[in-house]
């Protein structure tokens, strides 16, 4: 799914989304490291990463585990893009410019 301005403000008005997409912008997590990270439940994490890949911000491919216990769910922002919102007297202005997908996969 592609992300939308209404679909990026819905999710990203929520703090604890917004801390979930900073950290895996810059890597891939699971989330019990969210969870641990963040000092949030991981029911709510999990929550919260549903939200963010319905439009389209994240997504989710399945690992094994290092410990050989059941596969683990990695997930990892997946949309670039600038938001910018002018307001003032006059004056109301939201954009959403795309910069560009991140692949999945190298050499996608």
């Amino acid at each position: 799914m592609k992300a939308t301005l209404d679909g990026l403000l819905r999710v990203l008005e929520n703090r604890t989304r917004r801390r979930i997409l900073e950290r895996l912008a810059r890597e891939s997590h699971y989330p019990l490291q969210l969870s641990r990270e963040l000092g949030v439940s991981q029911q709510a994490v999990v929550k919260h990463l549903r939200s963010l890949e319905e439009v389209g911000l994240v997504t989710s491919t399945e690992e094994k585990s290092d410990l050989g216990g059941p596969n683990r769910r990695a997930y990892r922002a997946t949309e670039r893009f600038s938001l910018q919102i002018d307001v003032g007297p006059r004056l109301f202005h939201a954009e959403m410019r795309p910069l560009g997908h991140i692949p999945s996969k190298v050499g996608e």
